[in-house]
């Protein structure tokens, strides 16, 4: 609970901290046309938002090819995973350095939630932003100098948390895209591929991708599987 704790107030801090993001709306946003929480109402299960024909048109494989898992579950916990047999050699288990494991290419779809509706927009895009931007020299300073007047000199253990999330949270940065949605950003390695975060109206979607291990044309795809996403809105 103490962790927990720390979290919550030095994520607090960064949303606090971040109040210059952009406004402007893109081709894709949705709260030009004031509307907030289409994909929210539409009560859609993942499979729907997101489905088999319209990924294998998309990738321009055979339906047969592909592989569904999914969490059956219409909230910001449920999801769904298309797989397909790469040409990538086999992948060392996480759970076992002596088994090796089919690299599949993948594309899932999940996390859809709402902010609050009390909120403004441009609070919305703030706080979004906040969680995923690469924090300036400026704000970092200003985040240690918040956890130094928080923590006494007896809570020793509790600060080395709250600076080892601020320092897992650097590392760990989103890229911002600019003109998609309200706002999005996107991160890629070869091992776990990719991850798309994008702020449509006042919902958040996540679309996770691994086809390759070039970050170019995973986020290409990626961007290509959100708009049919958004498209439900259209």
């Amino acid at each position: 609970m103490k962790y927990i704790k720390v979290l919550l107030i030095t994520s607090m801090t960064i949303i606090m901290l971040s109040c210059h993001s952009s406004s402007k709306n893109s081709d894709t946003s949705l709260t030009k046309n004031n509307i907030v929480n289409c994909l929210t109402n539409l009560n859609l299960a993942y499979e729907e938002l997101l489905s088999l024909d319209e990924v294998a048109e998309t990738l321009s494989i055979s339906t047969d090819a592909i592989k569904k898992k999914s969490i059956d579950r219409k909230d910001q916990y449920g999801n769904v995973y298309y797989f397909w047999e790469s040409d990538r050699p086999h992948i060392l288990s996480r759970l076992s350095v002596h088994v090796e494991i089919p690299d599949d290419n993948f594309l899932g779809l999940g996390s859809l939630h709402k902010f609050d509706e009390s909120y403004t927009p441009q609070e919305i895009i703030n706080i979004f932003e906040s969680r995923y931007q690469k924090l300036s020299n400026e704000e970092q300073k200003i985040i240690k100098e918040n956890i130094d007047k928080h923590f006494s000199e007896n809570n020793v253990e509790n600060k080395k948390d709250a600076e080892k999330f601020v320092e897992l949270r650097e590392k760990n940065y989103y890229y911002k895209i600019e003109d998609f949605g309200e706002s999005s950003f996107w991160r890629f390695n070869s091992d776990n591929g990719g991850e798309l975060i994008v702020l449509y109206g006042k919902e958040q979607f996540n679309i996770y991708v691994k086809t390759s291990n070039k970050p170019k044309d995973n986020l290409e795809i990626a961007k290509k599987a959100a708009r049919i996403v958004m498209s439900k809105c259209i």
